[in-house]
């Protein structure tokens, strides 16, 4: 059951993502941005699902090597958290606190991209499962994330 459908499989990993950002972008207007995306937020969330993708190609696994053209559409739970407890991708600019590990936030925020593309490409019968919803537990912010990182908390 992890396998895409055999009639979509040509769909790739930007053309779903271009499909679930539209719908969230226009899901924006519809609700005056109470829900769905922005501009700006759909362009951040394609730097992460460009990440995820990268990722995926960058692994020596039988199951994403079969697949090398849709591995998107072939990944497991096992990837995502392996991709969500790896460092953070080198996108950013910005040096990371731990070279080793993705931040907590950014766990979480990336978690919720690949879970909600996912589930769009359930929707289209693109999959038939969300392996970002199979994980033994989800993100969430730890409390020790929640502390102030550039100012004292007294200042704040």
């Amino acid at each position: 059951m992890n396998a895409p459908l055999r009639h979509l499989t040509d769909i790739g990993a930007s053309e779903i993502f271009r499909r679930w950002s539209e719908q969230q972008l226009q899901l924006a207007l519809e609700t005056n941005g109470k829900n769905g995306l922005s501009a700006k937020s759909a362009a951040n969330c394609m730097c992460i699902w460009e990440s995820w993708i990268q990722w995926l190609d960058s692994q020596e696994d039988p199951i994403l090597t079969a697949a090398a053209a849709q591995r998107w559409a072939v990944s497991r739970r096992g990837h995502v958290q392996a991709f969500l407890d790896g460092p953070a991708p080198k996108q950013s600019t910005r040096k990371a606190k731990k070279s080793d590990e993705m931040a907590n936030f950014s766990q979480q925020r990336y978690w919720r991209v690949l879970r909600d593309v996912y589930a769009h490409a359930i929707e289209r019968g693109v999959r038939h499962d969300n392996p970002a919803l199979e994980l033994p537990s989800t993100p969430s912010i730890k409390r020790g994330s929640r502390k102030p990182q550039v100012m004292p908390a007294f200042v704040l």
